[in-house]
């Protein structure tokens, strides 16, 4: 099967059925972002034990490709130290779905990602 058929087949399965959807009460962490240029909204909450992020939680308004990357990365963090998480890059988001910089997609990809990173810089700057 072709590359770009199997990564459509990733992001249709994450939209289609997402994972971690949902909220905390009481967050360790919380953020919310806004891309501008299409309107997809999302709201990150995080658990956050000893360092290792226990859950992750999102509320999400956007496209399958948004939908898709967060869902897909919240499994991969879930249960990872914050440092560890950090060392994630966008251009490593981007690849988890098949899309390169350049693709036009990049802030549907990534709006979770920076929601994550901000609710985590914003808990490590309080803590």
């Amino acid at each position: 099967m072709p590359t770009d058929t199997i990564y459509k087949k990733l992001i249709l399965e994450n939209f289609k059925k997402p994972r971690n959807v949902g909220q905390i009460p009481n967050p360790d962490a919380l953020s919310k972002k806004v891309n501008l240029s299409c309107g997809d909204r999302i709201e990150v909450f995080l658990k956050i034990n000893n360092g290792v992020i226990s859950d992750l939680k999102y509320r999400i308004d956007g496209c399958a490709i948004s939908v898709a990357s967060i869902s897909i990365l919240s499994d991969q963090i879930i249960g990872k130290k914050i440092e560890e998480v950090l060392k994630i890059s966008k251009e490593g988001v981007m690849k988890n779905i098949g899309l390169e910089d350049g693709s036009g997609r990049e802030k549907c990809s990534t709006i979770g990602f920076e929601a994550l990173i901000e609710a985590l810089s914003d808990y490590i700057q309080d803590h």
